[in-house]
């Protein structure tokens, strides 16, 4: 998850991630984790198709979705 979308670009020479987040508009670091609710960006994820996908979504929405898919994938290792 990033503020910006030049530092999601940067790390992503690091490595890539399966789901990532970057906030659009830029914002401060820290107003990522102040207003989650309100932050805006886009979230990139591989939809139904496996094709690679942006959508739009707050920082509370792309968190509640990594959550969600974690506690699936969790349920099944069990």
């Amino acid at each position: 998850m990033s503020h910006d979308y030049f530092t999601h670009w940067s790390w992503g020479l690091l490595g890539t991630v399966d789901e990532s987040f970057y906030a659009h508009p830029y914002v401060e670091h820290l107003e990522i984790w102040r207003s989650p609710q309100t932050t805006k960006g886009w979230w990139l994820h591989q939809n139904s198709a496996q094709l690679e996908t942006a959508s739009p979504a707050t920082v509370k929405e792309f968190i509640s979705q990594i959550l969600e898919k974690y506690q699936e994938f969790s349920q099944y290792k069990k």
